[in-house]
């Protein structure tokens, strides 16, 4: 489960336009596996300037890739999920939503969330012929950099006419 899991994660990290360093589902005690990528935030953007179109741009490209991971590991086998394959994602989502619109705002950060989710799950649907190769590769080789990855992904999308953005 957790390679659909981190190729969730991977494949919405791409589909974002976010460099991937690696992928692996080689676990620890607190993570089935793990994904490395490009911030689309700067440290300071969230404390400094939460309000900006640039800020709220990024923190919805982050948020993206953490839903895509539960999303898609419940699309495989939704009998799979418990509530700890997905808290850090979770606590992640929430706490970039938070900053974005005050604590305070429950409403909107409730809103913002299921707008998010529902483009989530739309990506993990169209690409997710693309996120079963990843799955796949990762079942092979536990662990994939971002130019093995890379290559998997141009795989198994070399026979489409559109790209990412199509």
């Amino acid at each position: 489960m957790a390679a659909y899991h981190e190729a969730g994660h991977a494949v919405a990290a791409w589909t974002q336009k976010l460099t991937i360093y690696s992928v692996s589902i080689e676990g620890n005690q607190q993570d089935a596996g793990y994904m490395i990528h490009e911030d689309s935030l700067r440290p300071s953007d969230l404390l400094f300037s939460p309000q900006s179109g640039r800020t709220r741009l990024g923190a919805e490209r982050n948020i993206r890739v953490a839903l895509a991971g539960e999303i898609a590991q419940k699309l495989f086998d939704p009998s799979s999920v418990e509530d700890r394959h997905g808290a850090n994602d979770r606590l992640a989502v929430d706490t970039l939503l938070s900053a974005l619109h005050g604590a305070m705002h429950r409403s909107l950060i409730d809103a913002h969330f299921r707008l998010l989710e529902i483009e989530t799950k739309l990506i993990v649907s169209k690409y997710w012929s693309v996120i079963v190769a990843v799955a796949s590769e990762l079942l092979r080789q536990e662990r994939l950099t971002g130019v093995r990855l890379s290559r998997v992904i141009k795989e198994a999308t070399s026979h489409w006419r559109l790209s990412r953005d199509g």
